[in-house]
């Protein structure tokens, strides 16, 4: 997808595709469903990294049905990641960390990864194509300044449309410091809701690590709706998909926050499976991992939708 330019934004922003359902009749061949691809990351002690882990330490179910590994690995696989940073006014006094922190994360990404970054305040104002070019990301990071209010749901709307089509493994990255409102606040700051972007994470299959930046307010403020607190929020999709929300409290700790998370995705365990249902009817599927040893901590995405 090109987004070069706000012309280009502003289209994808009025489009929201509706992944086409599987088509199946006794008198037409059923669409098969590809191999799922689950990455897991396992915590112990004071949140580090399991790393001595084999294949028949893993149990995969599907709806409650054993699958069987067909590839396991902890090999870093190429990286495909959206950097989607909140660029809204609340952000000015913080806005060099945040812009250093995500320059930190370019710099440490291998030569076969890409990234995009994709900067939002009152709407989506800044983005690049998905490169290996660290210098033009760098740039287009070095170019995001604080303004207006902030669009979080269409910034992540457009990053889902953006890696959407893509091969690998695919991963969103949202640094933000508060809830989707218009400058002034009253009124959403974006066109879809968070509903909407939850179920296209879900569909897409792309993972998404929010970084709460600011952690008391996003423990203690709620929506406009008032019916979810901006933690609730990240966190239900953030585990839907299989990320996980890193709650950052100072400016200073950002660069952490961004390092840890390219840390977990480097170190995650790679479990593809062909299903055992598959038939692409586009329903749910719940996926479980168990591991056959204690640990702290398993975060995985927490099903797929049965597509082609």
């Amino acid at each position: 997808m090109s987004i070069k330019g706000i012309a280009v934004i502003g289209f994808l922003l009025s489009c929201l595709a509706e992944p086409g359902r599987a088509q199946t009749s006794k008198n037409q061949e059923a669409v098969i469903v590809p191999m799922v691809k689950v990455y897991v990351t396992v915590r112990g002690d004071k949140d580090a990294p399991i790393t001595d882990l084999r294949r028949d330490d893993f149990t995969v179910l599907e709806d409650g049905t054993k699958q069987e590994i067909s590839y396991f690995s902890q090999e870093a696989l190429p990286l495909k990641i959206g950097l989607v940073i909140d660029c809204s006014l609340s952000m000015a006094d913080n806005m060099e960390a945040a812009r250093q922190a995500a320059i930190q994360l370019v710099q440490k990404l291998n030569p076969d990864d890409q990234a995009l970054v994709i900067g939002f305040s009152n709407s989506v104002t800044t983005a690049t194509d998905l490169t290996t070019d660290h210098k033009l990301l760098e740039k287009t990071i070095h170019g995001l300044n604080a303004t207006g209010g902030t669009a979080l749901y269409d910034a992540l709307h457009v990053a889902v449309l953006a890696l959407r089509g893509q091969e690998g493994k695919r991963a969103i990255v949202l640094l933000s410091d508060g809830k989707d409102e218009i400058w002034g606040g009253g009124r959403p700051g974006s066109r879809r809701t968070f509903e909407e972007v939850s179920e296209e994470l879900a569909r897409s299959r792309i993972a998404l690590y929010p970084i709460c930046f600011g952690e008391s307010s996003f423990l203690v403020e709620w929506d406009l709706d008032k019916k979810y607190t901006l933690k609730e929020i990240l966190e239900s999709m953030a585990f839907k998909s299989g990320g996980r929300c890193v709650m950052t409290q100072r400016a200073t700790a950002l660069s952490g926050s961004f390092m840890a998370i390219l840390t977990e995705l480097r170190t995650q365990y790679n479990l593809f499976y062909m299903p055992t249902n598959r038939i692409a009817d586009n329903t749910w599927r719940e996926i479980m991992v168990i591991l056959n040893r204690p640990v702290r901590e398993i975060v995985h995405r927490q099903g797929y939708y049965a597509t082609q």
